[in-house]
């Protein structure tokens, strides 16, 4: 029970994910299958996307220099149930939809939940009122709710900033992570479940200074639409057409809100994917769309700053997160939205690439790290055109030096590297071995069907106390530091 805890506890631990599978399922592990062997699905014929009324220019894979064989394996793998629950996967470069592919009955004009992508969208509202001068970032919280006297949080009042909300650095007791989402105590369902959203939120106390910590809460995305209402003297759903999605030809019925009529913007979202993939485009294209100005090149670059660590060792800016791709031996920035089940909006500024995927939202576990392992196994290399390292073949000389504990210092969690015959194996806290063969000296790979490659390369200094692992899985680093030997 204690591990168990701990997983829900620290969602930033290393492979949390995987925890949360061992208790939900029981199934192994499976080795990655290289590209090369897989196959492609005989019925399935590419298509170039059709050119409809909303915008978007379309061209084919060749002619924008894209791969279509993994990709069709991709499709192949979706259609099989190895990637379980997709609904689409889109692909724009170079600023024209490339790759546009449903399943399981979708179609193009099928609006989609974003659940937690709508929190990136109200950056976006966040950034528009900054910039027409309606708020500022550095602007205390407490001074937008003076209706709500009685309450700590304005009365005391906290040092929370507009700033500390855009990072989920609050520093409050919010807690949506220790419990599952059907548990009434968790913060998030105990809000929606909530009269008064607002008073639920102000009334949670601070713990720990703004700023220093990131504390996943989507309250925080709630106060941040309110604050846009009230700066304005719009509601949040106006504000947004008015100033966002009529500019961008992006229609949408509404949000859910609760019952006494806030937007629920951390979650309430519900987009076409070609909408997503314009939101992906403008935040790309530093604000424009379609020649058109939406929010200032300057508000893109600050959410786009790596401010605090998120889940997976990623980063995290104003609702934006921050990873890396590995593409042979080098790092490729990338920035994405990310929602319940596996809704993302993935941008990689070099290749001048937008992907979007949406999945089924409830009941998909795992959901989430299956997107970003096919972005990784398919979609990059159709685009870049080198595909994930293999290991070698050759045994690796003294494996033992490579054996021991190691501690991630932020979180705690601890993970044990064994040696099994030529060949090594790393243990993440409480779950399955993951066997691991080297692809260059110091450097090793592995792979999971739970979060998929698995990349650690090992930094050993002269003596044992120096050396590190960094390890890299699902876009994130984390850098773990030798605490004993096997």
């Amino acid at each position: 029970m204690r591990s168990l805890y701990k997983v829900n506890v620290i969602i930033s631990c290393w492979f949390v994910c995987l925890c949360t599978a061992l208790v939900f399922t029981s199934c192994a592990m499976r080795r990655a299958i290289p590209i090369e062997k897989q196959n492609v699905d005989s019925s399935y014929q590419y298509s170039v996307p059709p050119q409809e009324k909303d915008g978007w220019q379309t061209r084919s894979l060749g002619d924008a220099g894209i791969s279509l064989r993994p990709l069709s394996l991709m499709v192949s793998r979706i259609r099989d149930n190895t990637y379980q629950r997709v609904h689409s996967v889109l692909l724009i470069k170079d600023g024209k939809l490339v790759f546009e592919e449903y399943f399981d009955g979708r179609h193009r004009y099928q609006a989609h939940p974003m659940h937690s992508v709508s929190k990136s969208v109200t950056s976006i509202l966040v950034g528009i009122a900054v910039d027409k001068g309606l708020i500022s970032v550095n602007d205390p919280v407490f001074g937008y709710f003076n209706d709500y006297h009685g309450l700590e949080w304005v009365d005391k009042p906290y040092d929370i900033t507009i700033k500390d909300l855009l990072t989920m650095a609050h520093g409050t007791d919010w807690d949506e992570r220790s419990l599952p989402l059907s548990n009434a105590r968790n913060s998030i369902r105990a809000m929606t479940n909530s009269k008064d959203w607002i008073h639920f939120i102000l009334d949670h106390k601070l713990v720990e200074p703004p700023g220093a910590r990131f504390n996943y809460a989507g309250g925080m995305t709630v106060l941040l639409g309110e604050i846009v209402s009230r700066a304005s003297g719009l509601d949040l759903d106006g504000f947004a057409k008015r100033y966002l999605f009529q500019p961008m030809g992006i229609y949408i019925e509404g949000w859910h809100r609760s019952r006494l009529g806030v937007v629920n913007c951390q979650g309430g979202l519900v987009l076409r994917p070609r909408d997503m993939a314009k939101i992906g485009q403008m935040m790309l294209d530093k604000g424009i769309w379609m020649g058109n100005r939406i929010i200032s090149e300057a508000w893109v670059d600050a959410s786009l700053q790596n401010l605090v660590t998120a889940e997976a060792g990623w980063g995290y800016g104003y609702q934006w997160r921050l990873g890396q791709a590995l593409v042979d031996d080098r790092l490729i920035d990338l920035f994405f939205a990310a929602g319940r089940g596996g809704q993302h909006i993935i941008v990689v500024p070099s290749l001048r690439l937008v992907a979007v995927f949406t999945t089924q939202p409830i009941g998909n576990k795992n959901g989430a790290n299956r997107n970003l392992m096919m972005m990784s196994d398919y979609i990059l290399p159709a685009v870049t055109g080198v595909t994930p390292a293999h290991p070698l073949r050759e045994d690796v000389d003294d494996l033992d030096r490579y054996t021991g504990r190691y501690l991630h210092q932020d979180s705690g969690d601890k993970v044990s590297v064994v040696r099994e015959g030529s060949s090594l194996s790393i243990w993440p806290y409480f779950w399955y071995r993951i066997s691991m063969r080297p692809i260059n000296p110091d450097t090793f790979v592995g792979y999971s069907s739970w979060f998929g490659r698995l990349h650690t390369r090992f930094l050993l200094g002269n003596n044992p106390e120096e050396d590190k692992i960094v390890a890299r899985f699902l876009f994130g680093k984390r850098i773990y530091e030798r605490i004993d030997n096997n």
